[in-house]
């Protein structure tokens, strides 16, 4: 057996209201930092697009995967989720997102 070494991290909504209630709990300089960061996304031109499983383009299917896979090329392990596993939970849960 191999040990499995990893982490993860899990976000809770402790009753903030908005991004900026959740903002004023970081210090100043943790703050600017985002702010930083975001703004650098915004004027990088990246949007998000929701697409259901069954609006997938088979392009989109296989560019998902290739996601997939570089994550453990670069991090370690062996991928075991095939394309075809990708493309059939696309056709199986057709109106949840991916």
């Amino acid at each position: 057996m191999m040990r499995r070494a990893g982490c993860q991290f899990h976000w809770t909504n402790n009753g903030y209201r908005d991004f900026d209630d959740y903002l004023a709990t970081f210090t100043a300089e943790k703050r600017k930092k985002l702010k930083r960061e975001r703004r650098f996304v915004q004027d990088a031109g990246v949007t998000l697009e929701v697409v259901h499983g069954h609006e997938a383009s088979d392009a989109q299917w296989e560019a998902y995967h290739r996601f997939y896979v570089s994550t453990f090329d670069r991090l370690g392990g062996m991928p075991t989720l095939s394309l075809d596993f990708f493309r059939e939970i696309g056709a199986a849960l057709p109106g949840k997102s991916c």
